[in-house]
C-alpha cells in the first residue's frame, strides 16, 4: 500500500507517510548495559534501590520536527517490563531539541511511537497519508560499553587502562594551597545521606557533585540511595515501618455499577520496595494481553454476569514509580494546611497532633487533566484504636488497616492525586526518653524487674517491651538506714547505762570507804554520851565533855561555827555533823 515504516534520508528519519488511523510506527533504542557510574558499589540491598545515577552530563537528546495537523508523538521509557511514558507531543511541532536527563545508570530501551489521531474535517484523506515525523539527531552519553563520542583528560594519570579516580563515596575538588597560592587538586568526601555523581575527568563543586537523598531515602556508601524502613522526620521524631513497608498489599474499593447493571471495583496494589513492583493486567477470556508494573497501580476488577464467580481484570493503571519524599505533617505549617485539607475532604479526621507520616510517589508522564502527573499519597497514622497496654506489648503484631478515603471511594477527589491511610500501631513515633515511665518491682534475691510504661501515642522501642532484669542490693537504703539508727541507738543507750553504773560503784565505794574508814584519831562513832560522862557547859556557851575518871587531862568538843556539811548524792539515815576538833584541856 505503499506505507513505508521509517526510511532513511540524507539528514534525518522519517515516518508516517501512507500510514493510517489503525497503525502506529515505532523507533527503538536500546541501551542494554546501563551507563557509567561514578563508581561500582554494591548497594547491599538491591531491592529498596531508589537512585542509582550515572556519572553526569548523561542525557538522551533528540532533534525532530512533526509535520501534521492532527498527530502524536510519544517517547517511552522501558526498565524491565515497566514501560513508562516520559513526554508527548500532539499535533504540529517546529523543529526543536528535546533533552532528557538520565538519572538511572541501570539497562533501558526508548521507544518513539507515532500515531495519527482522528482527522479533522478539513483535512482531507491525502493529505492526513502524507503527516509524518522527521528525527534529525539522536545523541546519548555516557553508555556503557557501546562506543565513544570522544575523548576527555585525565586529572590524575592513566591506571589499568582507566582514569585513576578517588576512593568510593569520594570526588576531586580544587582548593587553593594558602602557603604556595597554587590550586591543588583532591579528594573530598561528599556530606551525609548523599550520593556520589560524578567522575576522573573534571573538578567539581559539593552541590555539583554530591545529590541529596530523597527524605525517607537513606544513602549507602555514596553510591545509591534506598527506602529508609526507620526514617528520622526533621523534628526528630523515629519512626520504624519496617513491618510494613516489607510486605505488598492490597485494597479493595467498594462495590460499583455501570448503566446497565454490571458490577465492578477497583483493586489498588502496593509495594514499597523498589526492585519488587506490583502487577496490573488486562486479560481477555483469563489470557493476560497487557499489564503494566510500578510501586502502586490500580486495575479494575469486572463481575461476569453470566458467570457469577468468574472475573475479569481490565484497565491497569499506574499510580507510583518512584519515592518523591516521606515526611511528617508539621514538617513545614504551609504543609501541614495542606494535609489537612486533602484529609478532611477526603473524609478523614486532621491530624491534630503533627505526627501522621506521609509517603507521596510520583507517576511518570502526564497527561492533558493531570499536567503535573499523578501523584499518590500514603498516610501513616499511629493506630490508638488498641490500649496502650497491648499496644505496647512484645506479642502484639498490629499490621493495621489499609484504608480508602470514606467520601472518594475511588481513592482519589479530583483524578490527579491518589490517597490512602493505614492506621497501625507500627506507624506510632517511637517514644523518646522523656515520654518513658518507668517503675521497679521488689527486690528478689539480689535483682529486681523494671518495667516501662508510657502515656502518650507513641510506641515504647522494642528492646524496652519486656521487663529488664537489674541488679539490687539485697538491703534498700531506707533499710539501711534503719538499721543504722537502730543500732546507733542501742549503743548509746548500752553506753550511758553502763556509765551510770559505773559512777554509782564508784560512789559506793567511796562512801564504804568513808564509813568503814578508822584513820581518824579519837574519831568518835557515836555522838551520844557514854555511861561515865556528863555534859557541861562553859563560861563561852560551849559544850565539854569530861570524864570522871581522867584528873589530869580531858578532850573538849568544840564546834568550830556555823559550817554546813556538803550534802551527800544519796540519802542516808545517818545524822549530818561538821568538823569534829578535839582539844586537849588540863586542870
Amino acid at each position: 500500500n505503499g506505507c513505508l515504516e521509517w526510511t532513511l534520508n540524507v539528514d534525518h528519519i522519517s515516518a508516517g507517510i501512507g500510514l493510517h488511523l489503525s497503525t502506529a510506527a515505532f523507533l527503538h533504542l536500546s541501551i542494554p548495559f546501563g551507563f557509567v557510574r561514578s563508581n561500582e558499589v554494591d548497594a547491599g540491598s538491591a531491592g529498596e534501590v531508589v537512585r542509582n545515577p550515572p556519572i553526569p552530563n548523561t542525557y538522551l537528546r533528540v532533534e525532530f520536527e512533526l509535520v501534521c495537523t492532527a498527530c502524536e508523538l510519544i517517547l517511552r521509557q522501558q526498565r524491565d517490563t515497566v514501560n513508562t511514558p516520559l513526554i508527548q507531543w500532539l499535533g504540529k511541532a517546529e523543529r526543536q531539541n528535546y533533552t532528557f536527563t538520565i538519572e538511572d545508570s541501570a539497562a533501558v530501551n526508548f521507544t518513539w511511537e507515532f500515531r495519527k489521531k482522528a482527522p479533522n474535517p478539513e483535512v482531507s484523506q491525502s493529505d492526513l497519508l502524507l503527516e509524518h515525523v522527521k528525527i534529525y539527531q539522536l545523541e546519548v552519553t555516557n553508555a556503557k560499553l557501546l562506543g565513544t563520542i570522544g575523548c576527555r583528560k585525565c586529572l590524575k594519570g592513566i591506571q589499568d587502562g582507566k582514569c585513576i579516580s578517588c576512593p568510593p563515596g569520594l570526588f576531586y575538588a580544587s582548593a587553593i594551597n594558602e602557603t604556595t597560592r597554587q590550586e591543588v587538586v583532591d579528594c573530598t568526601q561528599c556530606p551525609e545521606n548523599t550520593i556520589l555523581q560524578t567522575d576522573a575527568h573534571a573538578t567539581r563543586t559539593v552541590s555539583e557533585a554530591c545529590i541529596p537523598c530523597e527524605p525517607g531515602t537513606k544513602a549507602v556508601n555514596h553510591s545509591v540511595c534506598v527506602v529508609d524502613t526507620a526514617p528520622v522526620v526533621s523534628n526528630g521524631m523515629l519512626y520504624n515501618l519496617t513491618e510494613l513497608l516489607l510486605k505488598n498489599r492490597t485494597v479493595y474499593g467498594a462495590n460499583l455499577f455501570t448503566p446497565t447493571g454490571t458490577k465492578y471495583h477497583y483493586e489498588y496494589h502496593l509495594s514499597f520496595m523498589y526492585g519488587h513492583p506490583v502487577r496490573c493486567v488486562e486479560e481477555y477470556e483469563s489470557v493476560v494481553v497487557h499489564y503494566t508494573e510500578a510501586l502502586i497501580c490500580r486495575q479494575t476488577i469486572v463481575h461476569v454476569p453470566s458467570a457469577p464467580n468468574k472475573k475479569q481484570r481490565v484497565l491497569p493503571l499506574r499510580l507510583g514509580d518512584r519515592l518523591e519524599m516521606a515526611v511528617q505533617s508539621n514538617h513545614s505549617k504551609r504543609f501541614w494546611d495542606e494535609v489537612n485539607t486533602n484529609l478532611t475532604r477526603a473524609g478523614w479526621t486532621a491530624d491534630s497532633v503533627g505526627t501522621d507520616l506521609h509517603y507521596i510517589f510520583v507517576a511518570s508522564g502526564s497527561s492533558e487533566n493531570c499536567p503535573s502527573g499523578v501523584r499518590t499519597v500514603v498516610t501513616f497514622r499511629c493506630g490508638l484504636g488498641q490500649s496502650l497496654q497491648s499496644l505496647n506489648s512484645s506479642m502484639f503484631n498490629d499490621e493495621g488497616q489499609l484504608e480508602l478515603p470514606p467520601s472518594c471511594p475511588d481513592a482519589t477527589c479530583d483524578g490527579c492525586t491518589y490517597h490512602f491511610l493505614w492506621r497501625s500501631s507500627h506507624a506510632c513515633p517511637i517514644c523518646s526518653e522523656r515520654q518513658i515511665t518507668r517503675f521497679s518491682g521488689e527486690c528478689h534475691y539480689g535483682s529486681r524487674r523494671v518495667y516501662s510504661i508510657t502515656r502518650e501515642p507513641c510506641r515504647i522501642p522494642t528492646e524496652l517491651l519486656t521487663a529488664q532484669e537489674v541488679p539490687c542490693p539485697l538491703l534498700t537504703t531506707t533499710q539501711i538506714v534503719a538499721i543504722f539508727l537502730t543500732g546507733f541507738t542501742l549503743i548509746t543507750l548500752v553506753t550511758i547505762i553502763f556509765s551510770c553504773y559505773q559512777k554509782n560503784k564508784r560512789l559506793e565505794y567511796k562512801y564504804m570507804k568513808l564509813v568503814q574508814s578508822k584513820g581518824g584519831l579519837g574519831q568518835p562513832t557515836s555522838c551520844a554520851l557514854e555511861e561515865n560522862e556528863e555534859d557541861n557547859l562553859d563560861h563561852f556557851g560551849r559544850r565539854a565533855i569530861r570524864s570522871n575518871n581522867v584528873t589530869n587531862a580531858a578532850f573538849e568538843l568544840e564546834a568550830s561555827g556555823s559550817v554546813k556539811a556538803p550534802p551527800l548524792a544519796l540519802k542516808m539515815p545517818w545524822p549530818i555533823l561538821g568538823p569534829i576538833l578535839f582539844k586537849a584541856s588540863i586542870f
